[in-house]
């Protein structure tokens, strides 16, 4: 029997946080057989903040904020529940506006009736908040909608200081309801015609402030030093490494501390790769060809494995969790002393603590054809997701240079 996992919620904000953290799980790229999740997401969200791999278009860092500031401005949404359905809603009539086109949230379940669970203003609103589009980056998007309802009561009642005491506590991040600063920083050319003919691809005058948004907002960070200087992403895109051929190309151009953070994501790298690799041949006994093939040919990434600094990773990015620096420890030691039985053992051991014997897939190897691959090759820390985004901002650049 498969386990299955349930919640009492009372509230559609409990709901979407329930949400949050089953998505998270079921996220491309998230879920990892040996735990190293935690070590990738600390260097993607330093080298590419705001983002993550389910976005797919740049269009919706605008059309959520679209939709939902228009929902909180319409007089008959009295509750942020009211509000969270016309948001759904307008997201939903915004796929079927946009069509069949690629990037566009939602359009197979569209094609048979239906909707997403987790809705654009769901997948971007972190990302909205890294780039300043909304101003209170404390905010979830239901606190948002509350905290609109009482600006609109207090200025219908004629008033705007602080509501209560609690509200003084608070800092400017979360202080809202006094009115001190609009929620949203948008584009001066919005107005509420952006319906008007809609597709999924930026307008000119959105890639400009978007640019703006990273440059001011995303300091030292590798999305900002492409945007800043027009890398031209697509450069990356033919190679099976495409991290580490960006690594190369910006390197002599970034700051002492970004260079640091670089070698050690690429030598985190080819650990993690060899250790995959490893996982794959553990799995098929031996048999999977491909794994066999990458465990030779891939060798040249010991040196990398040899001259990764535990410590300096673990400490440059402020991890915790003791056991994923014991096992990188250990797989770094067998690894380069060429213990590669005891590396074999300690792969399967690390899946046991993970998931327990029963879910582990190295203890149900009968269940897997030889040729199956498990968990992933080489990291990306988001580059992919990334570079999707800035080509979108760079071709409605390119457009208005056109006119």
């Amino acid at each position: 029997m498969e386990a299955q996992i349930g919640w009492i919620d009372f509230s559609e904000k409990d709901r979407k946080k329930a949400l949050d953290v089953i998505h998270l799980l079921q996220e491309q790229g998230a879920v990892d057989e040996l735990g190293i999740g935690i070590v990738r997401d600390a260097f993607a969200n330093i080298f590419f903040p705001g983002t993550s791999t389910v976005q797919t278009r740049a269009k919706y860092f605008f059309i959520v904020p679209y939709v939902m500031k228009e929902a909180c401005d319409n007089l008959k949404n009295t509750t942020p529940n009211q509000i969270v359905r016309m948001v759904d809603a307008e997201e939903r009539q915004c796929a079927v506006t946009m069509g069949d086109k690629d990037g566009v949230i939602g359009r197979d379940a569209i094609s048979t009736g239906g909707w997403v669970e987790r809705r654009p203003s769901n997948i971007y609103w972190n990302g909205i908040k890294k780039l300043g589009i909304f101003t209170y980056p404390k905010l979830s998007a239901y606190e948002y909608y509350r905290e609109e309802l009482i600006r609109r009561s207090l200025k219908a009642n004629g008033t705007q200081g602080n509501r209560s005491g609690e509200e003084n506590e608070q800092d400017d991040d979360s202080a809202t309801a006094s009115g001190r600063r609009s929620f949203w920083n948008l584009p001066p050319e919005y107005d509420t015609s952006w319906h008007d003919n809609l597709t999924i691809d930026l307008q000119p005058w959105e890639a400009k402030w978007m640019r703006k948004c990273i440059s001011e907002n995303l300091q030292d960070s590798l999305f900002k030093h492409i945007v800043d200087n027009n890398i031209d992403v697509e450069l990356f895109s033919t190679t099976d490494d495409a991290f580490k051929a960006l690594t190369e190309f910006v390197y002599d151009d970034v700051t002492e501390n970004m260079k640091c953070l670089l070698t050690l994501a690429n030598q985190f790298n080819s650990l993690v790769f060899l250790c995959r690799i490893l996982y794959n041949i553990v799995l098929s006994d031996g048999n999977n060809e491909k794994a066999n093939e990458l465990w030779q040919s891939e060798q040249n990434r010991m040196k990398d494995v040899e001259n990764l600094n535990i410590d300096l990773l673990i400490n440059s990015l402020n991890i915790s969790n003791r056991s994923v620096k014991i096992f990188l420890s250990d797989m770094k030691t067998y690894l380069v002393e060429g213990m590669i039985d005891k590396a074999k053992e300690r792969v399967i051991k690390r899946e046991i603590q993970l998931k327990g014997s029963k879910r582990a897939k190295l203890m149900r190897r009968g269940d897997f054809k030889n040729d199956t691959w498990i968990g992933g090759y080489l990291l990306d820390y988001r580059f992919g997701p990334t570079a999707r985004l800035i080509k979108d901002m760079y071709n409605a650049e390119k457009l208005k240079e056109n006119v």
